[in-house]
């Protein structure tokens, strides 16, 4: 989709300026065509790493592959959940 090309865009625009690395963080990884986004995101060498969080789920081909990185959510997501059941803050969760 169109954010996900201007993202891929942006990594080659800073190539060109001699960025010798650059990293992707998906917060929330939501596919507009699963098939084609996915081999993109595992084929890809815009990206020296990508990181991932699990906040839903990652699929497995994804995880497979080395250039990208899984980011554990469920303690903080467990945590937050608590804490706005029991009525406190959320600024104060700590891992």
């Amino acid at each position: 989709d169109e954010m996900s090309e201007r993202v891929f865009d942006a990594a080659k625009e800073l190539k060109s300026f001699s960025v010798t690395s650059v990293s992707l963080l998906i917060v929330h990884l939501l596919l507009s065509d699963p098939e084609k986004d996915l081999l993109k995101l595992q084929k890809t060498t815009e990206f020296a790493k990508i990181f991932l969080t699990n906040s839903i789920r990652v699929p497995d081909t994804l995880k497979e592959c080395e250039h990208i990185e899984i980011i554990d959510l469920s303690r903080f997501l467990a945590k937050a959940i608590e804490s706005s059941q029991l009525g406190f803050s959320l600024k104060k969760i700590k891992l």
